[in-house]
């Protein structure tokens, strides 16, 4: 894994970006050319989205340590500085002092020896003040707080407050914020979920139980999901649950009305029976 290559390639897709690019597009062109591994690319992937949505508020947080702003500085130092912001303040796992570290070696290579300074002097008191910063003021103007903290368009999170409130616009920016999850269905005459998750794990990838239906597991991304054995193998396909539980209440309703067809049904599917709960739904919370 070269975490100074990842940060290099989310580098310059943000200047890009920054300059009118859009930021899934320049992913899906440039990331299958490069030699970057998969664990790689899902950082990168991670970067460049999360500093081109966490933006307006990256940019508060260098407005609050820049004497200057940010819109002084040279384009690359700018996006170098919002990829440290962004590692420090929202990826817990990248410690810190890493984020720093890696951000002044590009330092290094985009700027001068007072340029390298500056990344490394702002980073540090980001690292270490950092959940102290002082945001607008939420009850003079709660547009502009939100607008800031939420990094939403100050005319959208406007007319959400006009028309939902203000309590409601928060949970329409957390909404807006949140990263989408990936979801898998089990083949159960290949394998079991619990299975499922150690091989996927074996091969780099997190996965977690779908707290609703059994058969259905949770990822954070698709980053290399598809070159996996258990993938190639068809244990498992991309769903989303509202399939599953579409396919549920089906055939419970099949169920209800002719009993053997249910049990016909899923005997042609499981001859062996070993996966008798693959498909119905956990009510266990």
């Amino acid at each position: 894994m070269d975490e100074l290559a990842a940060r290099e390639f989310a580098l310059k897709i943000l200047k890009r970006v920054e300059q009118g690019a859009y930021a899934d597009k320049m992913l899906e062109s440039l990331l299958p050319q490069s030699r970057l591994s998969d664990t790689d690319k899902a950082l990168v992937r991670e970067l460049v989205l999360g500093v081109t949505k966490w933006r307006r508020r990256l940019d508060w947080i260098l407005k609050v340590y820049l004497v200057k702003g940010p819109d002084r500085l040279n384009p690359w130092i700018r996006n170098i500085l919002r990829l440290g912001i962004y590692q420090i303040v929202f990826l817990d796992r990248i410690p810190p002092w890493a984020a720093v570290d890696e951000a002044v070696k590009l330092a290094e290579k985009y700027g001068h020896e007072g340029t390298k300074r500056l990344v490394n002097g702002v980073l540090r008191r980001v690292a270490r003040e950092g959940d102290n910063v002082k945001y607008p003021n939420v009850k003079r103007d709660p547009a502009i707080y939100l607008s800031v903290y939420y990094s939403h368009p100050l005319w959208t999170v406007r007319r959400w407050i006009e028309r939902y409130g203000v309590a409601e616009t928060v949970k329409l920016c957390e909404f807006n914020n949140a990263n989408p999850k990936v979801f898998i269905r089990t083949n159960s005459l290949k394998t079991t979920p619990e299975r499922l998750i150690g091989q996927l794990e074996a091969e780099g990838i997190e996965a977690r139980p779908n707290q609703l239906l059994v058969d259905f597991l949770e990822l954070e991304s698709a980053e290399g999901l598809f070159k996996t054995r258990c993938f190639l193998e068809g244990h498992f396909q991309v769903q989303d649950p509202g399939a599953g539980v579409a396919a549920l209440l089906r055939d419970n309703e099949k169920s209800r009305t002719n009993p053997r067809s249910r049990q016909t049904e899923t005997a042609s599917q499981n001859p062996s029976g070993e996966h008798e709960k693959v498909g119905r739904a956990n009510y266990s919370n």
